[in-house]
């Protein structure tokens, strides 16, 4: 696990980014005055250290020039937010099914303050972030695997040479399965009766999209605090094997 310090530095720097996303979306002289302060306070506390190139890059741009796309993205780092947040008993746990609202976590965070004032003692027991870890990750087998039953749905060729399909279809039949209803049925079933998601068969598309991305967001932030080292060994994978992309 991580210790409660790291954790607080990362959201003190998913933090900053929202801010940052406010004043894109503010605009004007004000909001130019205040990016800057606001580069100038992360500075100091080496907030940016785990922001990476491209995340600095993209701070570091005039108010008003962040495409469609990147404001998106890093509206979706509220999720992390919310569970560092909690896992940091810093605030309630996240809705379920909605999508955290970035202005009341930002109220629990000292931007342009003294980092004293981020009063952070201890981590949540391991069970519990463990009992959140199985949710999520549960959640978001489930709802990749509606996602594809519904792929399925229109084009049952989609699934052709899926070898962990195949598999998948395979052991659902030593539990019962009729394999002769085909790919969809097989993921509908495991939904059911291995995953115990039944209603997402139910939701508009729309909201299973917005709950595929809560919990891919919320899997990852989990698993961070869980097994951080995974994710350093990603990075180093990443540097030396396949640099980034140039932009």
């Amino acid at each position: 696990m991580v210790q409660p310090e790291v954790a607080a530095h990362r959201a003190l720097m998913l933090a900053t980014m929202l801010q940052r996303l406010v004043l894109e979306r503010t605009g004007g002289a004000f909001a130019r005055a205040e990016t800057q302060r606001l580069k100038a306070w992360a500075d100091e506390h080496d907030l940016f250290l785990a922001l990476g190139p491209d995340g600095l890059q993209l701070f570091e741009l005039a108010p008003g020039d962040w495409s469609k796309e990147a404001q998106e993205a890093v509206s979706w780092t509220a999720e992390e937010l919310h569970l560092l947040l909690w896992a940091l008993q810093l605030a309630e746990a996240p809705a379920a099914d909605a999508r955290s609202d970035a202005a009341p976590l930002l109220m629990k965070v000292p931007l342009l303050q003294p980092l004293e004032k981020f009063s952070v003692e201890a981590l949540r027991a391991e069970t519990e972030l463990v009992e959140a870890a199985d949710h999520w990750e549960r959640t978001l087998d489930g709802a990749r695997s509606e996602v594809y039953a519904r792929t399925l749905d229109e084009d049952p060729s989609a699934g052709e040479g899926d070898d962990e399909l195949t598999e998948l279809i395979a052991e659902l039949a030593e539990e019962g399965f009729d394999a002769s209803l085909g790919p969809a049925a097989a993921l509908r079933f495991h939904l059911a009766h291995t995953l115990q998601l039944q209603r997402l068969e139910k939701l508009p598309d729309a909201a299973l999209a917005q709950l595929l991305g809560i919990a891919e967001v919320r899997a990852g932030a989990l698993h961070w605090l869980l097994r951080p080292d995974d994710e350093e060994e990603e990075q180093e994978e990443e540097e030396t094997v396949t640099p980034p992309p140039q932009n």
